[in-house]
């Protein structure tokens, strides 16, 4: 009787074992997104500069994207738009930078930002951390246009020659009552009324 510890069945069975198919432990990639929550404030006309950092599996093995998300839902960010832009910064092989940049903020630009990765070979998609950004009053930065600014600075200038100006006269004329009243004492001493009735 021959067992498997034997030369020649065991060179058959290592035979077969190397006929079978290969089943590759690899997983398949799922790129990540590493993106801190965060908050920031940026003045109306300003510019908004956000970074995410984007794991993957190599060139073609994914694709990303900035947009807007409220209440869950994500809207990637319109490209055409000569104000927005997304700039994909390489790192090394198996990571990238996804910068946006958003110049002369306004208003309306309140609100969340995410950046989105999608991997090409599953068509998985994974969300960065939400950076809440707040758009303030100006700051009467380069972006101002410069007639606004000189407006604001004559402005700004008029009001406190009007503030002054209008010290200036009511000082005046409290201290021409102050020496009207003095006068007014002073023709009114008890001498001159004696003189007055001694002259009777």
């Amino acid at each position: 009787m021959t067992g498997i510890g034997t030369p020649v069945p065991r060179l058959l069975f290592l035979l077969l074992i190397s006929l079978l198919p290969v089943v590759s432990s690899k997983e398949p990639c799922v790129p990540s997104v590493i993106a801190k929550r965060s908050f920031t404030s940026i003045p109306v006309g300003g510019a908004l500069s956000l970074n995410c950092s984007v794991l993957h599996c190599g060139p073609g093995s994914w694709s990303g994207e900035w947009g807007r998300s409220d209440l869950n839902n994500f809207s990637p960010l319109n490209l055409s738009d000569d104000r927005v832009q997304v700039t994909v910064i390489p790192v090394r092989e198996t990571q990238t930078t996804l910068q946006l940049t958003i110049q002369n903020m306004m208003y309306n630009d309140s609100g969340g930002y995410q950046c989105r990765v999608i991997g090409t070979q599953l068509n998985t998609s994974n969300m960065g951390h939400m950076t809440n950004v707040t758009v303030t009053g100006t700051s009467y930065g380069h972006s101002t246009p410069l007639l606004l600014r000189v407006a604001v600075t004559l402005l700004n200038g008029a009001t406190y020659l009007i503030a002054t100006v209008s010290a200036w006269r009511a000082y005046r004329r409290v201290k021409d009552q102050n020496r009207k009243r003095e006068t007014a004492q002073n023709s009114a001493s008890p001498d001159d009324i004696y003189d007055d009735c001694t002259a009777l």
